[in-house]
């Protein structure tokens, strides 16, 4: 096994958070005298450990060159953001296999960033929106492409950012490829067929797959 380095491949740290959970789920069995209460949280926990793993090795697989650093707090925040605003968390994970294959520094040819392709001015409205502070702008290059990818390059900013996107076209379109198309492609052009525009029917097939590897 590789040697676990903060900043490392998250291939390592995503075996040793498996182990982990194996190890916990034993020591759980052998546990006696335990108020209900504590056993029950342990349980929860568990559980909850057992998908982050499982969220961790899907990353792994679609981008073994991902490191601890990038996604260390990821699946918390992803299934934590989830509930709070009422997504199935393997939703948000089929748009980013879909937009980036869990690349974080992954730039689209028309500007969109990180893991879930978000635009600058997408960022913008729902940092506003939101008042969110500490966000980064991404500074542009001449010619094309970015200096810095700002805030949006960062995992877990992306993610906030684009659930919350994501969230109010599920409001304004309802849950089916309308509200996909809507957050590709934004809210004025949702409702328009493209020729050859997969999009939609992609997310659905990874997100059938998903269902079944994290469960």
């Amino acid at each position: 096994m590789a040697r676990l380095r903060t900043a490392g491949p998250l291939a390592a740290f995503a075996v040793l958070v498996m182990l982990l959970g194996v190890f916990s789920a034993g020591a759980l069995g052998y546990r006696t005298g335990q108020r209900a209460g504590e056993a029950t949280g342990l349980s929860v926990s568990q559980s909850a450990s057992q998908v982050e793993a499982k969220i961790l090795a899907v990353i792994v697989r679609r981008n073994p060159g991902a490191t601890v650093r990038e996604f260390l707090r990821f699946p918390n925040q992803l299934m934590t953001e989830a509930e709070r605003l009422n997504l199935d968390f393997r939703y948000v994970m089929a748009i980013v296999d879909r937009e980036s294959n869990w690349h974080p520094q992954a730039v689209s040819p028309k500007g969109a960033i990180g893991l879930m392709q978000i635009m600058p001015d997408t960022a913008r409205l729902v940092v506003d929106k939101l008042k969110l502070t500490g966000f980064d702008a991404p500074v542009p290059a001449r010619g094309g492409g970015y200096v810095s990818l700002g805030s949006l390059g960062e995992p877990e900013f992306n993610l906030r950012v684009g659930m919350q996107f994501l969230r109010w076209q599920l409001d304004d379109f309802g849950l089916g490829p309308v509200a996909l198309r809507a957050y590709n492609r934004g809210p004025a052009k949702a409702t328009e067929r493209w020729p050859g525009d997969t999009y939609s029917a992609d997310v659905a097939q990874r997100l059938l797959v998903l269902v079944h590897e994290v469960r």
